[in-house]
């Protein structure tokens, strides 16, 4: 294997890349960032009887594969998250315990009008206010977030079925598919009144607001508040399709060191993987409360991961891999939108945005030994998945809403670890099973999943 070939095939891989802005091998989910679709290494793009030529093992293919066919089922749970500040809460409390007395925080938007139970709260708690008065005062806000607020506690699933088809086009090009269908099922259990509890005291300026007022004229009418913003804080459960997706993949694997005895020999494997993921999962519906989106939060999505792998001949496979992934923009209508900084968790008005994701950055490193034991082989991943911030533009200007607020809250940070074992029991075969286990997150949920596989290659 020449150096200059190398290098070609490097400035090919390079020049590939750089035609291609962004990747979609990561998902705009909090819950799910980084789906798997089979329990096999997923960088092995239909490539093992050549490498296992190249190396001069015992081929246990019976034709080079042209042809995969992956279906997985999985199932994938969490119960609590990390917030911005790494503190692990509840799901519903990620960005925030519900401030249900900061409902009463904030101008009103033009053209609207505070709901009759948020009307009559703030005429109770702050009778001697003049109409359209703006209440913006900290000295009211429980820095400890039990005064007026409440912790929801949610408890998530998801299960489904994956699918993933390959096939070789040309030389080391070639094509992915990926689908599926899920069940997602989100559910409280119930809302948490902290109004009482902790060390903060109302200022004696304002005598009404008590803790028995906040909780006979707020925290009592948590489903009469819900109901006139036109929110649904049922239990979330739907089923739907996936967002599909499709790739093309190019890899070519060289082999170094093969005529020098007293050096490691190894296989050198670059590759690209660019592809686009199509919005067609169920519409995430935002005045269901806890619902969870499916996919990529019905926005389109387009995307690469790059990366290199070295196959050392008789001990393991080692790589890195890295992608971006950008996120089309979206209209939301009737979009719950802050007033006051004060607000979290629930807001009292809507508005129609215009959301613009933040874009997914995405680092992996993994180690993979087929055959270690047998027919048995073993897969492990360390997954990054970084979320920048979303942009919130108000499709009518209004001073009242605050978007900047939304727009520092939407960042996230998922650190995953992917460990999967794969028996062969034919040639072109093979029974897998995958762990995707939780390592760190910020404003992210501390979800696991777990998948089973059939793998086969024609």
């Amino acid at each position: 294997m020449s150096l200059r070939s190398i290098t070609k095939s490097l400035v090919m891989l390079a020049l590939i890349s750089s035609t291609v802005t962004w990747g979609d091998l990561s998902n705009f989910n909090k819950a799910d960032a980084y789906p798997r679709f089979t329990t096999l290494q997923p960088h092995q793009y239909l490539y093992t009887y050549y490498t296992d030529e190249l190396k001069k093992e015992k081929v246990t293919w019976c034709n080079p594969e042209n042809f995969g066919v992956f279906l997985s089922p999985f199932g994938q749970n969490a119960t609590i998250g990390a917030n911005a500040d790494n503190i692990i809460v509840a799901l519903g409390d990620l960005e925030g315990r519900w401030n249900i007395l900061g409902l009463l925080f904030g101008a009103v938007p033009a053209g609207q009008t505070l709901p009759p139970v948020l009307a009559t709260a703030r005429a109770a708690l702050f009778p001697n206010l003049p109409p359209g008065f703006v209440i913006d005062d900290n000295s009211i806000v429980d820095p400890q977030h039990n005064f007026g607020y409440f912790s929801v506690p949610l408890n998530y699933r998801k299960g489904g079925v994956r699918a993933e088809f390959q096939t070789m086009l040309f030389c080391d090009i070639g094509i992915q598919i990926q689908a599926g269908v899920a069940d997602i099922f989100q559910v409280t259990g119930t809302f948490i009144n902290r109004t009482g509890q902790g060390s903060f005291v109302p200022p004696p300026s304002i005598p009404t607001l008590t803790v028995a007022n906040v909780n006979t004229f707020l925290m009592d009418q948590i489903d009469e508040i819900a109901e006139e913003l036109g929110l649904n804080i049922e239990n979330f459960h739907e089923f739907s399709l996936e967002d599909p997706r499709i790739d093309l993949f190019w890899r070519h694997a060289y082999f170094i060191n093969e005529f020098r005895p007293t050096w490691p020999k190894f296989l050198l494997i670059p590759f690209v993987d660019v592809g686009f993921a199509a919005a067609i999962a169920k519409n995430h519906n935002y005045n269901k409360v806890f619902a969870v989106p499916f996919s990529n939060n019905n926005s389109n999505a387009v995307g690469f991961d790059m990366g290199l792998n070295l196959d050392f001949i008789e001990t393991v496979e080692i790589g890195a891999h890295a992608g971006i992934t950008h996120f089309f923009s979206k209209e939301r209508t009737c979009f719950m939108m802050p007033t006051d900084d004060a607000q979290s968790g629930i807001f009292p008005f809507k508005s129609d945005v215009i959301v613009q994701p933040g874009r997914n950055l995405l680092f992996g490193l993994k180690l993979n030994a087929r055959h270690f034991l047998d027919m048995l082989s073993f897969y492990f991943e360390y997954v990054l998945v970084d979320h920048d911030p979303d942009c919130f533009k108000l499709r009518s200007p209004d001073a009242a809403f605050f978007p900047v607020i939304l727009r520092d809250r939407s960042s996230w940070k998922v650190q995953v670890i992917n460990t999967a074992l794969n028996y062969d029991i034919s040639p072109n075969v093979s029974l897998g099973f995958l762990w995707q286990a939780p390592v760190a997150e910020r404003n992210a949920y501390r979800s696991t999943t777990v998948m089973v596989s059939f793998n086969a290659t024609f």
